[in-house]
This record gives C-alpha cells, structure tokens and sequence, in this order.
C-alpha cells in the first residue's frame, strides 16, 4: 500500500514577496486534511510575520494562526521571537513570547502564557545551523485542560544543540495547583549524563524519582 503522508503538496507554503525581501510573510497552509509522518492530522493555516533578517537586532518572528488544528485540537493565540541584540557574554539573545490557547473536541480549554530568553552560545559566526547550541531561560504559566492553574520555570537553563532532537540538560520545575493542594514536578533533561538522547528523570512532590522517554522534541 502506498504511504501518502506528507504528499507533495501538504502543506503549501507561500510567501508574501519574493524571499530575501523584509517585511514579509510565510503561509503554511495544511488545507481540510494534512496527515503527517508522525500520524498526526493537521488542518488550517500558519501565519508567519516576518520583520527583517533574524540576525539584525530588534528583528521579529511573529507566528499566528488561522483555524489550525493537530488531531482536531485548535489552536489561537501569538508566538512572538525577538532579537534583543548582544548581551554581557557577547553572544546574540533572543527572546520568546507565547500566548497560546488550546481548545480540545471535548470542548475543554487550556491556555498558557510564557517568556523566554534565548542565548545563542555556538554557531553564530557560521551559515551552517546544525553547530547552533543555545540556553534557554524563563518561566510559564496558564490553565491545564481539567481546570487547575499551573506554573513552570526553568530553574536550570535547558541546553539545546541544534544537531540533537532532545535537550542535552537542564531542569524544568512545575507546580500545579489542584483543590488547594500545590503538586510539585521537576523534570532533569541532563539525565543521567547529559548526553543526546531522550532520557529525562521526573521528581515527584514527595521525593519519588522516575525516569521517563521524551517522546517529542521540546524545541
């Protein structure tokens, strides 16, 4: 039987002027039906605003979206990447704000709203995008889809290299509150060596360790 996931045309991408040319902006459009090779159903458009060359200070990469929808989840809300210039160590940040809200078949809502700091450690000197290494810092927050508020910080800036589907450490402290009660998570990415795989040990409120497989990217 033929594998038609990911058929030529889906999604179908188009830019606004020519590429090379600022402003302008990409259209991901995944039409009624998009199924990919990770067997999730895609539907609707992204919007991608795009202000100038990410490289140049003050430049912005604003994501948006248009009915789109994975597994018949809609998504709304804004994904803003800013080029903040050269910061102490002399390396190139960027920040990143979210604003995101999820609506599920089961009319159940969830939303969450983050802040992140981004700092280019590798790579910034070179075309090439697979010697990019990156930390990453900053917290979230929102509602998960049964109701309860929850917060998430970044207590150990996660490292990320642009060669590796995972991250290579960093720690991820979450709360959430449910009927009162505070329920503490710590997520470790640098388990058990820091190493490029998908490994990740997850610490429980009341001290319980369990490792855990990442099963998708978290960048």
């Amino acid at each position: 039987i033929a594998d038609t996931r990911d058929p030529v045309d889906c999604p179908e991408v188009t830019l606004a002027y020519p590429r090379g040319k600022f402003p302008n902006a990409i259209t991901i459009s995944f039409g009624d039906s998009c199924l990919r090779r990770n067997d999730h159903v895609f539907s609707g458009t992204i919007i991608v605003e795009i202000s100038a060359p990410l490289h140049e200070e003050g430049a912005t990469r604003m994501l948006t979206f248009d009915g789109f929808a994975v597994d018949g989840i809609l998504h709304s809300g804004t994904r803003t990447v800013t080029n903040i210039g050269v910061d102490d160590n002399g390396n190139i940040t960027f920040s990143k704000e979210v604003n995101v809200q999820l609506e599920l078949p089961t009319g159940q809502v969830a939303n969450w709203q983050a802040s992140y700091i981004i700092e280019q450690t590798q790579g910034g000197l070179t075309p090439e995008k697979y010697d990019d290494a990156f930390i990453i810092t900053g917290s979230a927050s929102g509602i998960n889809r049964m109701g309860h508020d929850f917060t998430a910080e970044i207590t150990e800036p996660l490292v990320h290299n642009v060669a590796c589907r995972w991250l290579i450490s960093g720690i991820i402290s979450t709360e959430v509150t449910v009927e009162g009660e505070v329920l503490t998570r710590n997520i470790n990415f640098g388990y058990p060596a820091g190493e490029c795989d998908n490994l990740a040990l997850v610490t429980l409120s009341d001290g319980t360790e369990k490792e855990i497989r990442i099963t998708r990217r978290w960048w």
